[in-house]
């Protein structure tokens, strides 16, 4: 359902690991999860999109959002 962001050539610190946002076309794609997600997934901080064990992620997640 997501997508990662490709961004070629000149990369910025807080760049990596981004999703890609859908267009917004309609208020109705604004409530959705596709967009919801992309959008907290891309304002979470860059340690946070670079875990690689689910069970680390949560813990981060929860202290994150707490």
């Amino acid at each position: 359902m997501f997508t990662e962001r490709s961004t070629p050539g000149y990369v910025l610190r807080d760049s990596t690991n981004k999703l890609n946002v859908p267009l917004l076309r309609t208020n109705y794609l604004k409530r959705s999860f596709s967009y919801g997600g992309a959008t907290v997934g891309n304002s979470s901080p860059c340690s946070l999109r670079q875990v690689k064990s689910l069970n680390h992620f949560k813990q981060l997640i929860n202290h994150h959002f707490s």
